[in-house]
Protein backbone atom coordinates (compact mmCIF):
# COMPACT_ATOMS: atom_id res chain seq x y z
CA UNK A 1 0.00 0.00 0.00
CA UNK A 2 1.31 3.61 -0.48
CA UNK A 3 1.07 6.36 1.23
CA UNK A 4 -1.45 9.65 0.36
CA UNK A 5 -0.06 12.21 -1.75
CA UNK A 6 0.79 15.69 -0.29
CA UNK A 7 -1.86 17.10 -2.10
CA UNK A 8 -4.88 14.48 -0.53
CA UNK A 9 -3.71 15.12 3.13
CA UNK A 10 -3.84 19.11 2.40
CA UNK A 11 -7.05 18.89 0.87
CA UNK A 12 -8.55 16.67 3.81
CA UNK A 13 -7.06 19.12 6.46
CA UNK A 14 -7.97 21.88 4.64
CA UNK A 15 -11.71 20.44 4.73
CA UNK A 16 -11.30 19.55 8.06
CA UNK A 17 -10.66 23.35 9.03
CA UNK A 18 -13.22 24.60 6.72
CA UNK A 19 -16.18 22.29 8.03
CA UNK A 20 -15.12 22.38 11.89
CA UNK A 21 -15.15 26.29 11.46
CA UNK A 22 -18.21 26.84 10.05
CA UNK A 23 -19.58 24.39 12.30
CA UNK A 24 -18.54 25.98 15.20
CA UNK A 25 -19.79 28.65 13.84
CA UNK A 26 -23.49 27.97 13.67
CA UNK A 27 -22.79 26.96 17.17
CA UNK A 28 -21.84 30.41 18.43
CA UNK A 29 -24.73 31.60 16.62
CA UNK A 30 -26.72 30.26 19.46
CA UNK A 31 -24.48 29.68 22.54
CA UNK A 32 -27.26 28.88 24.81
CA UNK A 33 -27.77 25.79 22.94
CA UNK A 34 -24.16 24.99 22.38
CA UNK A 35 -23.36 21.45 22.99
CA UNK A 36 -19.90 21.31 25.04
CA UNK A 37 -18.47 17.95 23.47
CA UNK A 38 -19.16 18.95 20.22
CA UNK A 39 -17.77 22.79 20.97
CA UNK A 40 -14.75 20.83 22.38
CA UNK A 41 -14.70 18.39 19.06
CA UNK A 42 -14.51 21.10 16.53
CA UNK A 43 -12.40 23.48 18.09
CA UNK A 44 -10.08 20.41 18.55
CA UNK A 45 -10.78 19.71 14.99
CA UNK A 46 -9.67 23.39 13.68
CA UNK A 47 -5.74 22.86 16.32
CA UNK A 48 -5.22 19.43 14.42
CA UNK A 49 -6.04 20.90 11.44
CA UNK A 50 -3.80 24.06 11.63
CA UNK A 51 -1.30 22.18 13.35
CA UNK A 52 -1.33 19.77 9.94
CA UNK A 53 -0.79 22.82 8.07
CA UNK A 54 -4.62 23.75 6.64
CA UNK A 55 -4.66 27.04 4.96
CA UNK A 56 -7.38 28.63 6.19
CA UNK A 57 -8.05 31.44 3.50
CA UNK A 58 -8.82 34.60 4.43
CA UNK A 59 -10.79 33.32 7.39
CA UNK A 60 -7.94 33.46 9.73
CA UNK A 61 -9.15 36.80 11.57
CA UNK A 62 -12.72 35.65 12.12
CA UNK A 63 -11.32 32.53 13.19
CA UNK A 64 -9.09 33.86 15.97
CA UNK A 65 -11.95 36.11 17.12
CA UNK A 66 -14.54 33.48 17.35
CA UNK A 67 -11.85 31.61 19.16
CA UNK A 68 -11.42 33.79 21.57
CA UNK A 69 -14.78 33.94 22.52
CA UNK A 70 -15.11 30.22 22.48
CA UNK A 71 -15.68 28.54 26.10
CA UNK A 72 -17.92 25.62 27.72
CA UNK A 73 -21.26 26.67 28.58
CA UNK A 74 -21.94 23.79 31.48
CA UNK A 75 -24.71 22.05 29.60
CA UNK A 76 -23.05 18.79 30.30
CA UNK A 77 -24.03 19.15 34.71
CA UNK A 78 -24.63 15.20 34.53
CA UNK A 79 -20.99 14.78 33.42
CA UNK A 80 -18.79 14.11 36.32
CA UNK A 81 -15.98 16.61 37.30
CA UNK A 82 -13.31 14.78 35.93
CA UNK A 83 -14.80 14.88 32.88
CA UNK A 84 -15.39 18.79 33.17
CA UNK A 85 -11.96 19.46 33.94
CA UNK A 86 -10.77 17.49 31.02
CA UNK A 87 -12.89 18.92 28.81
CA UNK A 88 -11.77 22.68 30.01
CA UNK A 89 -8.34 21.38 29.55
CA UNK A 90 -8.92 20.00 25.64
CA UNK A 91 -10.54 23.07 25.55
CA UNK A 92 -8.25 25.11 26.32
CA UNK A 93 -5.52 23.63 24.51
CA UNK A 94 -6.98 23.73 21.35
CA UNK A 95 -8.41 26.88 21.21
CA UNK A 96 -4.85 28.44 22.40
CA UNK A 97 -2.78 26.43 20.11
CA UNK A 98 -5.13 27.07 17.54
CA UNK A 99 -4.82 30.82 18.04
CA UNK A 100 -1.06 30.52 18.13
CA UNK A 101 -0.92 29.13 14.31
CA UNK A 102 -3.10 31.80 13.21
CA UNK A 103 -1.33 34.72 14.46
CA UNK A 104 1.58 34.77 12.00
CA UNK A 105 -1.24 34.78 9.12
CA UNK A 106 -2.57 38.06 10.06
CA UNK A 107 0.09 40.35 7.92
CA UNK A 108 -1.96 41.02 5.53
CA UNK A 109 -4.97 43.21 7.16
CA UNK A 110 -5.15 46.04 7.92
CA UNK A 111 -2.78 47.63 10.85
CA UNK A 112 -5.76 49.05 12.69
CA UNK A 113 -8.13 46.17 12.25
CA UNK A 114 -4.94 44.08 13.27
CA UNK A 115 -4.22 46.25 16.03
CA UNK A 116 -7.82 45.95 17.87
CA UNK A 117 -7.92 42.05 17.66
CA UNK A 118 -4.68 41.68 19.06
CA UNK A 119 -5.44 43.69 22.22
CA UNK A 120 -8.65 42.09 22.43
CA UNK A 121 -7.33 38.37 22.17
CA UNK A 122 -4.57 39.46 24.36
CA UNK A 123 -6.71 40.47 27.10
CA UNK A 124 -8.97 37.95 26.77
CA UNK A 125 -6.29 35.54 26.98
CA UNK A 126 -4.83 37.66 30.21
CA UNK A 127 -8.31 37.19 31.98
CA UNK A 128 -8.36 33.55 31.53
CA UNK A 129 -4.57 32.64 32.98
CA UNK A 130 -6.78 31.72 36.41
CA UNK A 131 -9.18 30.06 34.97
CA UNK A 132 -7.09 27.71 32.68
CA UNK A 133 -6.41 24.38 33.53
CA UNK A 134 -2.61 23.60 34.63
CA UNK A 135 -2.01 21.44 31.83
CA UNK A 136 -3.19 24.23 29.33
CA UNK A 137 -1.26 27.01 30.82
CA UNK A 138 1.73 26.08 28.34
CA UNK A 139 -0.40 26.88 24.89
CA UNK A 140 -1.79 29.94 26.64
CA UNK A 141 1.19 31.58 27.71
CA UNK A 142 2.77 30.73 24.45
CA UNK A 143 0.11 32.31 23.04
CA UNK A 144 0.58 35.34 24.92
CA UNK A 145 3.73 35.68 24.26
CA UNK A 146 3.22 35.90 20.56
CA UNK A 147 0.23 38.36 20.62
CA UNK A 148 2.36 40.91 23.28
CA UNK A 149 5.20 40.72 20.92
CA UNK A 150 2.80 41.77 17.80
CA UNK A 151 1.35 44.04 20.43
CA UNK A 152 4.23 45.90 20.70
CA UNK A 153 4.27 47.15 17.21
CA UNK A 154 1.33 49.36 18.28
CA UNK A 155 1.88 49.81 22.04
CA UNK A 156 5.12 51.68 22.19
CA UNK A 157 5.77 52.28 25.96
CA UNK A 158 8.03 49.47 26.78
CA UNK A 159 7.17 48.74 30.19
CA UNK A 160 3.66 46.97 28.69
CA UNK A 161 4.97 44.41 27.53
CA UNK A 162 7.39 43.72 30.65
CA UNK A 163 4.24 44.47 32.43
CA UNK A 164 2.38 42.26 30.51
CA UNK A 165 4.70 39.54 31.16
CA UNK A 166 5.29 39.75 34.82
CA UNK A 167 0.90 39.54 35.12
CA UNK A 168 1.21 36.30 33.37
CA UNK A 169 4.42 35.38 35.14
CA UNK A 170 3.27 35.88 38.32
CA UNK A 171 -0.02 33.66 37.67
CA UNK A 172 2.05 31.02 36.33
CA UNK A 173 4.43 30.88 39.77
CA UNK A 174 1.34 31.29 41.95
CA UNK A 175 -0.11 28.07 40.12
CA UNK A 176 3.07 26.34 40.37
CA UNK A 177 3.14 26.90 44.19
CA UNK A 178 -0.55 26.09 44.50
CA UNK A 179 0.20 22.74 42.69
CA UNK A 180 3.47 22.11 45.12
CA UNK A 181 1.33 23.25 47.89
CA UNK A 182 -1.64 20.92 47.22
CA UNK A 183 0.90 17.60 46.14
CA UNK A 184 2.57 17.78 49.45
CA UNK A 185 -0.84 18.02 51.64
CA UNK A 186 -1.25 14.70 50.07
CA UNK A 187 1.75 12.90 51.03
Amino acid sequence: QGFPSSLALSSSVNKLLSSSFQELSKQQEDPENCDDIKTMMLVGNIYAALSSGADPGDSQFSMIQMLAKTGLNGKATAAPKLWKQSARSILQTSKWGAISCLLPLLEGFDDNDQEQLINRVLEKGLQSVDGTPSDALGPLFDCIIQLAKKAMKYNVTKGWYVKTLHTVTETLLKLLQESSGSQSDQM
